[in-house]
């Protein structure tokens, strides 16, 4: 009889496991991106693991230089020149990222499956190109589209983000800033893919063009079934958008779980600090700072790399080992030792 319900309960977990992949486009495991400075390596991305529905949007948020815009470069393998280490797992619905040459990956995964738009619309645009033939591109260069053909649909992308027909013949100069946001954003979905990163797609517009553009995100997820990767400093804009949470601190995740319960009850002392740090519209408390300054990645601290900034910090444990991820249940985790618990 104990067999019995053993082997019960072993194929339940099974199936409860395989449903959840069956529910994921991407796993990230233990993935690392390091570059080479001078005789130093920056630990940018150092071991980050996270997952992210279909159809769901996840935000990966923190302070500049904690290693947010280095995982869109990971996940996309647009590796610069000086990648020191590049490793881990990446299944992006069902393939084997990591294993794949470069070409096979250029050709199954980059555009196809998973696209960017890349902070700073204000330059990511070549300035000497119509935007038309710039959305264009990627279907001429990756797809072989006819160039007549492919201006046909990057004028139909163009559209779709909701710019006036003919924008397609104009220079980025012509355009306002939100303009040349949704440019960028059309570039990311003409090739119709599953999951679009998103870095940073409103810095320096101003708070009623943000809305637009997030209101515009929200459309685009609901039509066409798409899956966010929102990077942002901003906490207030990514709760609008994201599903789902993981908060990265000197390279690595530090808490992760459904928006909801990290934005309410966060658990890990960086992300209650970062949420303090925001100005209430409700209540009466005034912003606090967080003290210190991030780690430099060259030389991280020992141990946990927030201990030189927590005001929780156990002396000979969080300044000498770095913490596991802790399950502290609801689908939350966090990679803190005031949670010791069963490792996730």
């Amino acid at each position: 009889m104990i067999h019995e319900l053993v082997a019960h309960a072993s194929r339940k977990a099974v199936a409860w496991w395989d449903h959840m992949s069956e529910l994921e486009i991407l796993r990230v495991r233990d993935l690392i991106l390091h570059y080479r400075s001078g005789v130093s390596v920056v630990r940018a991305v150092d071991g980050v693991s996270f997952e992210l529905q279909k159809k769901s949007a996840i935000a990966l948020v923190g302070e500049s230089g904690c290693g947010k815009s280095s995982t869109a470069i990971a996940l996309m393998r647009l590796l610069p020149p000086n990648t020191a280490k590049y490793e881990g797992q990446v299944n992006i619905d069902g393939l084997d990222a990591m294993h794949l040459s470069e070409e096979d990956f250029r050709r199954k995964v980059r555009w196809r499956i998973i696209s960017i738009v890349f902070q700073g619309a204000m330059n990511a645009l070549n300035p000497v190109l119509k935007v038309g033939f710039q959305v264009a591109e990627p279907l001429i260069h990756n797809f072989g589209f006819k160039k007549e053909d492919a201006l046909a649909l990057a004028e139909e992308a163009l559209e779709e983000v909701g710019l006036p027909k003919g924008i397609s013949g104009r220079y980025p100069h012509e355009l306002s800033g939100g303009m040349k946001q949704r440019v960028c954003i059309a570039m990311a979905l003409v090739t119709k893919p599953k999951i679009v990163i998103l870095d940073e797609p409103t810095s320096a517009l101003d708070i009623i063009t943000q809305a637009n553009i997030i209101n515009l995100l929200k459309q685009l997820k609901k039509e066409r079934g798409l899956s966010y990767i929102f990077i942002t400093h901003d906490l207030a804009l990514s709760s609008e958008l994201a599903d789902s949470v993981a908060v990265m601190y000197g390279g690595k995740i530090v808490e992760r779980g459904p928006a909801d319960g990290v934005y309410t009850t966060p658990s890990h002392p960086y992300m209650k600090l970062l949420l303090n740090s925001i100005p209430r519209l409700r209540q009466d408390i005034p912003p606090s700072f967080i003290p210190g300054a991030p780690p430099d990645l060259r030389n991280p601290p020992p141990g946990c790399r927030f201990h030189p900034r927590c005001p929780h910090m156990i002396k000979g444990k969080c300044d000498v080992e770095d913490p596991p991820i802790f399950d502290i249940g609801g689908g939350h985790y966090i990679a803190c030792w005031l949670y010791r618990g069963e490792g996730a």
